[in-house]
């Protein structure tokens, strides 16, 4: 009778104890709850895309409509090299609002920039902006882009079921959350920033709320999310403080970044675009540190499921091991990445034969290794602290008299108090 008394007072001790831990950790009181988890992102994803499309309701199109282009004409065009410079004037059949039906003159204004300028020709379908005052003898409205969002829906929709195909509930999640981290993508960091709230501070709270989202869309509200959420923001704040002092030292103020100088005349000549440099460099960075966080979380993850008995410091060896093997490929990922984007600026410094010590030290190529090695070390750093933190948050105790029990772990405690 006491024995048994014993078994039940240690049992609901354990129990208990177990209850506190999860408590203090924040990130177990929804296990085995998948379909809860998958719930809570729908609708933190339908409010945050609520909330956008109420606050840009008007930002989404401004008296745009919709248009086929029935003819051309070039005449006012003049053809320099590979530039063209004058104006069409496009026969445009109207598909959308109170002129659909309508057969119009539409003007298209050309000014030799081929990155700006869109050449239109029969069939293309495009949007227009009406004229409501139109003086004798010009056209009624003015082109102002070709329509490309249907082929953006094709791409996203393959996008969205090759993830879904291959990954499941997983896959599904990790929809949701690229939703949601492009809803506050627009929806917080970006106004925040043009009303001259702190760059640093705004985009470190909301990479905090996208690796949160992020972490546990794909992990759940477990141990495994906690630790690669934990090794995200580690991973952060080293870049946080790589960028600003390299920045200075290198004199990078970041008016390399594309459009700036448009940015700043159109009324936002008191923003700090230091700190936001900065701020791009973070959320670069905190991708990829999400990424191999991710990895080594759930590797380690899949380690102690296979293999219960393992003990702590075996476990984060292993941890550390497999971080070893991803930083060998992410660092060549992102170098990959940040010169693809300047491929056509590399090819040009080739064919003006520009010295090497001249390209190292220009400013816009300044930036872009600041912001590659920033996310290569960033990376160096995640793989082992994420290691370290899911160590410890995965397997809580060592030895044979532990009392943070979970799973079958439970009960061999019990039986050892027998």
């Amino acid at each position: 009778m006491f024995m048994v008394s014993m078994k039940t007072a240690v049992n609901s001790y354990i129990r208990d104890f177990s209850l506190v831990e999860e408590s203090l950790l924040g990130v177990e009181f929804m296990r085995n709850r998948n379909l809860s988890n998958n719930y809570f992102l729908v609708i933190l994803g339908a409010l945050l895309l609520g909330s956008l499309l109420l606050s840009h309701h008007g930002n989404f199109q401004r008296g745009e409509i919709r248009g086929r282009v029935l003819e051309v004409d070039n005449s006012e065009v003049v053809v320099t090299g590979l530039a063209q410079i004058g104006h069409q004037i496009l026969r445009v059949e109207l598909l959308s609002g109170g002129y659909r039906g309508d057969v119009i003159d539409v003007s298209n204004l050309l000014m030799g920039k081929l990155d700006m300028d869109t050449f239109y020709s029969e069939g293309d379908r495009l949007y227009v902006v009406i004229n409501p005052n139109p003086r004798p003898g010009t056209p009624q409205a003015r082109a102002v882009e070709m329509i490309r969002t249907g082929w953006q829906g094709v791409l996203l929709l393959l996008f969205a079921a090759a993830l879904i195909l291959y990954a499941g509930k997983v896959g599904f999640r990790a929809l949701l959350s690229f939703v949601i981290s492009l809803v506050i993508l627009f929806s917080i960091l970006i106004p925040a920033l043009l009303k001259g709230f702190p760059p640093l501070l705004i985009t470190l709270l909301v990479v905090c709320l996208l690796a949160a989202v992020i972490n546990y869309s794909v992990a759940g509200f477990n141990r495994r999310g906690t630790a690669a959420l934990l090794g995200t923001l580690a991973g952060v704040a080293s870049t946080v403080i790589i960028s600003q002092v390299f920045g200075h030292l290198m004199k990078l103020y970041g008016y390399t970044s594309p459009y700036v100088e448009s940015l700043l005349y159109s009324g936002h000549l008191d923003l700090n675009v230091r700190q936001v440099f900065y701020s791009s460099i973070i959320i670069g960075a905190s991708g990829a540190a999400m990424d191999i966080a991710m990895e080594v979380s759930t590797s380690m993850a899949e380690i102690l499921e296979k293999k219960p008995e393992i003990c702590r410091s075996e476990l984060i060896r292993s941890g550390a091991k497999i971080g070893k093997a991803v930083i060998g490929t992410m660092t060549t990922t992102l170098l990959l990445a940040y010169s693809g984007s300047y491929l056509t600026l590399l090819m040009l410094f080739q064919t003006l034969e520009t010295s090497l010590v001249r390209v190292m030290n220009m400013k816009i190529v300044n930036a872009e290794i600041l912001r590659t090695l920033s996310g290569s070390l960033t990376l160096v750093l995640v793989a082992p602290l994420t290691a370290l933190i899911a160590g410890w948050l995965l397997k809580p105790s060592s030895g044979n008299g532990k009392l943070l029990c979970e799973g079958n772990e439970f009960e061999e405690a019990v039986s050892m108090v027998d």
